[in-house]
C-alpha cells in the first residue's frame, strides 16, 4: 500500500476483477463497458466488517460476474453494506438494483440524481425519442444523425439492470463515517445535475 497517494502510480491499473489499495482502507477496481470508452473506475470503502461502494459498473453479465468473484474471492472479509451512486449515467447505478437483491445492499444517492434516474428509466420510447428529437434539432444536429439516435428509443431504460424502491439522500455537505474516518459530501454541477463526490481530509483522498 503506498503511503502517499499523491505519489502513487496511476498508470498501474488494476486487471477487472483485482482490487488496488491506493490509501489506507480505499481499493481501487476497474470495471470494463462496451464502449469505445472501455471502462470505469469504482471504489470500495472499508467500513468496519462492511464495504462502502462507489458505483456499480455498466449491467451486464461480465459485469456481475466480475463483482460476484470479488465478493466472494479478495472481498470476502466484508459485506457490501452500503452503495453510493454517484450521478445517474448507467455505468454508475445501472447495478443498483441488482446489488439489493443480491447483497441486501442500501442505496445512498443525492436526490436529483434518484429522480433523474427514475424519470427516465419510466419514460416510453415514443416520448423519449420525441423530446430528445427536438433537442437535436434545436442545436443543429444533422436531420439523418438525429434521426439514428431518436430510433434507439428510451436507450437509458434499455442500459439499466433495475433501481431500488427507496435511497437514502445524500447532499452537500453531508459527512459520513467510513472506516472511523469523516468522509464530506461535495456537490458538482455539469456532468450530471447533482452530482456526488467523497472527500476525506485525513487520507487526503477525493472521489
Amino acid at each position: 500500500m503506498p503511503n502517499d497517494p499523491l505519489t502513487y502510480p496511476y498508470d498501474a491499473s488494476p486487471a477487472p476483477g483485482d482490487l488496488e489499495e491506493v490509501a489506507d482502507g480505499v481499493f481501487w477496481l476497474r470495471m470494463p463497458m462496451p464502449f469505445k470508452l472501455d471502462h470505469i473506475n469504482l471504489w470500495l470503502l472499508a467500513d468496519g466488517d462492511s464495504w462502502l461502494m462507489v458505483d456499480t459498473g455498466f449491467p451486464t453479465d461480465q459485469t456481475r460476474d466480475l463483482w460476484r468473484g470479488i465478493l466472494s474471492g479478495d472481498a470476502k472479509t466484508r459485506a457490501p453494506d452500503r452503495l453510493i451512486c454517484t450521478h445517474f449515467h448507467p455505468d454508475h447505478v445501472g447495478l443498483s438494483g441488482w446489488f439489493q437483491r443480491e447483497y441486501a445492499t442500501r442505496l445512498l444517492m443525492s436526490r436529483t440524481e434518484w429522480l433523474t434516474a427514475n424519470y427516465l428509466s419510466r419514460v416510453s420510447d415514443s416520448d423519449y425519442a420525441a423530446g430528445q428529437g427536438a433537442f437535436f434539432r434545436r442545436h443543429g444536429l444533422e436531420p439523418a444523425r438525429c434521426d439514428r439516435l431518436t430510433a434507439r428509443g428510451n436507450a437509458y431504460a434499455k442500459r439499466l439492470d433495475s433501481l431500488p424502491a427507496s435511497y437514502h439522500r445524500l447532499e452537500d455537505g453531508d459527512r459520513l463515517s467510513i472506516g472511523g474516518r469523516d468522509w464530506r459530501i461535495i456537490v458538482g454541477q455539469g456532468h450530471a445535475p447533482e452530482q456526488l463526490c467523497l472527500y476525506c481530509e485525513a487520507l487526503n483522498v477525493l472521489i
